[in-house]
């Protein structure tokens, strides 16, 4: 028979309250809009480490979606759509 899968639980803080979350398939990459300062910013972070980025600031998203491998975040809003790498 086949082994079990062995399954990560981590915790993870983030200032702002979040509103959307999108991670990479190896896990090893989270993008997610938080609301901050009275604007919406995606903030994209590795799993492992407690530095974030924000990578687009301003009225988004109604989806985010990781490229298969993993390097470019497609963020879309009513207006328009921004390829992030």
């Amino acid at each position: 028979p086949r082994a079990p899968e062995t399954y990560v639980q981590r915790k993870l803080t983030a200032h702002g309250r979040i509103q959307q979350v999108a991670m990479t398939r190896d896990g090893r990459w989270l993008a997610y809009v938080a609301s901050r300062d009275s604007s919406n910013v995606v903030i994209v972070r590795p799993i492992d480490e407690a530095r974030e980025d924000t990578v687009l600031r301003g009225p988004c998203c109604l989806t985010m979606e990781w490229s298969p491998d993993g390097t470019e975040l497609l963020v879309t809003n009513g207006r328009g759509a921004h390829l992030l790498s």
